[in-house]
């Protein structure tokens, strides 16, 4: 009997292993129906997330390069206009210095000739001095010319290690020997007036003549001071006042060539 009943519980749970089997497979076979309708759109939408996603970081790094490439390329084009610029200034200062290699077919290159950019200037606005960017160490000494295309701007009367001062035209401590025509006379500074020293009553001097330096030498460029503007009547017994306009316009000068030579 107790074998029996063993074979029956056997069977049963058989039955019943089959039943829940045959239950869940029956119930797989339909559960799909129920769940691709919402599987599916979660499916494309996921894919068209990832699309997008990977769409849009793509077109971030292209924007980033091309951010860079564009800041590249600015820097580029500004660099360009800068060498430009410096290159149309280059010329401009090739030029004007080339004009000053040969004054009045005097070639005085051979004296040695230093170029250097004024740095400041008068604060009085009597023009009476210029300060230089050069020195001593680029073989300036007290006492040499200095000129701008063919006008007489001054002398240095203090040269420093990298700078120097220039006493100018305008100065009424200026002083220098000057020439109108064929005769020479004391060239005394003065702003906005220079003046000619000693003319005699009888020299014919006139207004509209002009001034030029006289040098110590033959080779001495016959640099132009000014031109005279007023001739004075006679004062005293022998002499007469003769007041010269200077034709250096200091504050518009912002180079100058020194010359090695002195006045």
């Amino acid at each position: 009997m107790p074998w029996n009943e063993e074979i029956s519980s056997c069977f049963s749970f058989f039955l019943s292993s089959l039943a829940l089997y045959l239950l869940g497979a029956s119930v797989g076979r339909y559960v799909h129906y129920i769940t691709d309708p919402l599987l599916v759109p979660l499916l494309q939408l996921k894919a068209r997330v990832e699309k997008g996603v990977e769409d849009i970081w793509n077109t971030y790094l292209n924007l980033v390069d091309v951010k860079k490439e564009n800041q590249k390329l600015r820097k580029e084009i500004t660099e360009l206009y800068l060498d430009r610029a410096a290159l149309r200034s280059c010329l401009k200062d090739y030029h004007q210095l080339a004009s000053l290699l040969k004054i009045n077919n005097v070639d005085y290159s051979r004296h040695g000739l230093v170029y250097a950019h004024v740095v400041a200037y008068d604060p009085s606005g009597m023009d009476t001095f210029l300060v230089l960017d050069k020195g001593k160490a680029d073989g300036l000494e007290e006492g040499y010319i200095v000129a701008y295309q063919d006008l007489l701007v001054g002398f240095l009367d203090k040269v420093y290690t990298s700078s120097a001062r220039v006493r100018t035209v305008y100065s009424g401590d200026f002083t220098l020997s000057a020439t109108v025509g064929d005769t020479n006379y004391p060239y005394k500074g003065g702003f906005p007036i220079g003046e000619l020293l000693h003319v005699r009553q009888e020299d014919n001097l006139q207004t509209g003549q002009e001034v030029l330096l006289r040098g110590s030498d033959a080779q001495t460029p016959a640099l132009r001071i000014g031109v005279i503007n007023q001739v004075g009547p006679p004062s005293g017994q022998f002499f007469r006042k003769v007041y010269v306009k200077p034709y250096a316009r200091i504050k518009s000068i912002d180079y100058v060539v020194v010359i090695k030579v002195r006045p």
